[in-house]
């Protein structure tokens, strides 16, 4: 998605800290958004928003086509990409506790299968390295997606486990200075992992310590899973300006990271999350309060500046933390991440002194954006409906 989209929900949702949204107005702002080619170009828009302590008030929100037939409706499931990872981290936070470990045990003292690439001058890899440094991206190992992208037909997890020692490294890891480098294998890794701690797989770890405990009914662990029940939107792509379904087989791929990004949602179950992770104290604080003393050096690299957005609303990022981006929104901190597959593109944001959450899911995902590079934005400029007239006075 857009993130111009998400910031712009901010501004609509949440223009002072603790103000309620008006649910008639963002129905038509997300009306607009989705009719709009000047704004964003998506077939489908699915919207969660909690805010407050009352259920009964949470905002869900679907429009357009699922396809190119049918309309999306609030069963249909959209992928939620990289914000799976938060829920992985969920299961492995369980996971350890029970196993009587915790996030700074150098896994190799309960997992002394684990082999990792050596490199000069820094800390030994294999004997130091925690699930902090592969959740967090503190590995310095090279992102190496084009491990899986050829799919689960020519390639498995224990495959990958076996080659991790020969993966290509981007700095010498350390134990002290840590380096960010966004590595969806080292959520593979930490799920693999988990399931021998466990002897469960990460799909039933998924359903016992999250999906089944909230209520999450209609949210399936794969792509797989997914697209078996009928009702999944249809990404697309555009190479000459026509409207073309991108094939089952592109996402397909991503259930050989599962544990890094192929969970789908609706907006309902999606609520339910929102809510678990602002009121379970114990997920929550462990996701913020990690990040005050970890790092020495951030891949954001700059201080906390808070300052008063422009429209579309802007953040501050500043940091990253186990499955999360640590920032600052109109003087309040949050934790937000985003997510890409192929068909969808996705953003969650939660702020525990605002008491919200905001979840927003759209096709159009990374090779989908039809606009990308031209065209206006979001807000940029008279071309876009979408303009001063959103903005919360």
């Amino acid at each position: 998605m857009n993130n111009s989209l998400l910031f712009a929900l901010w501004s609509l949702l949440i223009g002072l800290t603790g103000a309620a949204f008006d649910a008639a107005n963002l129905t038509r702002f997300l009306e607009t958004v989705l009719q709009d080619e000047n704004c964003i170009r998506a077939s489908a828009i699915t919207v969660g928003v909690v805010q407050g302590d009352d259920p009964a008030g949470d905002f869900t929100f679907v429009s357009g086509k699922r396809n190119a037939e049918d309309d999306a409706d609030e069963n249909t499931l959209f992928g939620i990409g990289s914000t799976t990872k938060a829920m992985t981290a969920i299961i492995t936070d369980k996971v350890l506790r029970d196993s009587g470990y915790t996030w700074d045990t150098p896994i190799v003292s309960f997992y002394p299968s684990l082999k990792l690439p050596s490199d000069e001058g820094g800390d030994n890899r294999t004997e130091s390295v925690t699930f902090r440094d592969l959740f967090s991206h503190t590995t310095c190992l090279r992102r190496s997606d084009f491990w899986w992208s050829a799919g689960p037909a020519t390639f498995d997890v224990a495959d990958m486990m076996d080659r991790l020692q020969y993966m290509g490294t981007s700095c010498p890891y350390s134990k002290n200075n840590k380096t960010f480098i966004y590595n969806n294998i080292m959520y593979v890794t930490g799920a693999y992992i988990i399931e021998q701690l466990s002897g469960k797989s990460w799909e039933t770890l998924l359903d016992e310590i999250i999906l089944t405990p909230l209520g999450m009914t209609e949210t399936k662990a794969t792509f797989d899973e997914a697209f078996k029940t009928g009702n999944t939107v249809k990404g697309y792509t555009a190479p000459e300006g026509e409207f073309v379904e991108i094939p089952y087989e592109a996402d397909r791929i991503i259930d050989l990271v599962r544990a890094a990004g192929s969970v789908h949602s609706t907006a309902a179950d999606m609520n339910k999350y929102l809510r678990y992770l602002l009121e379970g104290e114990k997920y929550y604080d462990l996701f913020w309060d990690i990040t005050k003393s970890v790092y020495t050096k951030t891949y954001f690299g700059v201080p906390k500046n808070v300052s008063e957005p422009t429209f579309p609303a802007n953040t501050s990022l500043y940091n990253y933390t186990i499955s999360w981006c640590l920032g600052d929104y109109k003087e309040e901190e949050i934790l937000s991440h985003g997510g890409d597959t192929f068909t969808t593109s996705t953003f969650i944001t939660l702020s525990r002194e605002g008491n919200y959450g905001v979840f927003a899911s759209s096709t159009g995902g990374n090779p989908g954006k039809l606009k990308e590079g031209n065209g206006p934005k979001l807000g940029s400029n008279d071309e876009s409906r979408m303009d001063q007239k959103w903005r919360r006075k």
